[in-house]
């Protein structure tokens, strides 16, 4: 199974769920697993089911607020659907889940690959397009090159300025 990137976003789903990651999917892709973790106190205590997602595993971890739940999304098109969490003696939780339609040719995309060159430039420290807007009165620290600690006073316009060295070098894609 591959493994997912998880970035956590809060929803206010219940006052049982506090977290579901990724919040949606979209129908279509080329690996139709997923997993989808929940975040919530004592959630290791519910079993997970659906009318309609195709639930392959669930895994409960050391810490009892998390449940990691495998789903096969192969079959689904773009919908509204729900994951019900199911305890003995608790009320049942409903967990909406939306499946979203993919952007037209979305899937003839090329992805990054061991080709890519991605070059990390932090804009203060790269290159000063725009000196008037280094200094600002309302800000603490002033702009200082000598200071190797301080602001520097590098900018977008810096970067924009320099796209013809970047692509000198290779880069295919920045991260900033």
């Amino acid at each position: 199974m591959k493994k997912i990137l998880i970035l956590f976003i809060t929803l206010n789903l219940s006052a049982q769920v506090t977290k579901v990651e990724p919040p949606f999917w979209w129908e279509g892709m080329k690996n139709s697993s997923l997993m989808i973790t929940l975040y919530g106190d004592n959630l290791h205590q519910y079993g997970v089911n659906s009318d309609s997602i195709n639930i392959v595993d669930i895994v409960r971890l050391d810490n009892p607020n998390y449940l990691f739940v495998y789903v096969d999304l192969a079959s689904l098109a773009a919908d509204d659907y729900t994951l019900t969490l199911e305890h003995p003696s608790k009320p049942s939780i409903e967990i909406p889940y939306e499946l979203k339609r993919r952007r037209y040719a979305s899937a003839l995309r090329q992805g990054y690959d061991s080709s890519d060159f991605i070059y990390l430039i932090m804009p203060d420290r790269f290159a000063n397009g725009d000196p008037t807007n280094d200094s600002h009165p309302g800000l603490n620290e002033q702009a200082n090159r000598s200071d190797p600690w301080g602001r520097h006073g590098g900018d977008l316009q810096g970067i924009i300025d320099n796209l013809d060295y970047i692509e000198e070098l290779g880069v295919t894609a920045i991260w900033n």
